[in-house]
């Protein structure tokens, strides 16, 4: 991990929870790119968002096992208060649910849907 990861994850990032079935782990992830269709809380959508995030490919470990972002994984965020769930799923170019975000494989680009914000 260089240190332009470490300054975008510090200057950009929000802490959330990626979680793959029962297992869970914090880490902290980059906005890329969105697009949304509803309501804004604050100037970030409510509904319907489409995003892209940015993860560091070695925070991606449960225990010591790394892994690789898949299709249904989930990845809860909380933006100026407001606590939203996304769903990983394959972007609309490419049938994996991420693709690298360079050449030196340096953070992954993970296509994510929201529904809106988590109640409860």
């Amino acid at each position: 991990m260089g240190i332009h990861t470490e300054s975008l994850k510090r200057l950009s990032g929000y802490r959330g929870v990626y979680r793959r079935g029962a297992e869970e782990i914090e880490i902290t992830g980059i906005p890329g790119r969105a697009g949304s269709v509803g309501d804004l809380i604050e100037d970030v959508p409510a509904i319907d968002i489409d995003a892209e995030w940015l993860f560091d490919p070695d925070d991606l470990r449960f225990g010591t096992e790394r892994f690789l972002p898949k299709e249904k994984d989930q990845w809860i965020v909380e933006i100026k208060g407001q606590k939203i769930k996304f769903l990983i799923l394959p972007g609309s170019q490419t049938d994996d649910a991420y693709s690298w975000s360079n050449g030196f494989r340096s953070l992954l680009r993970v296509s994510t849907k929201s529904r809106g914000l988590v109640s409860g």
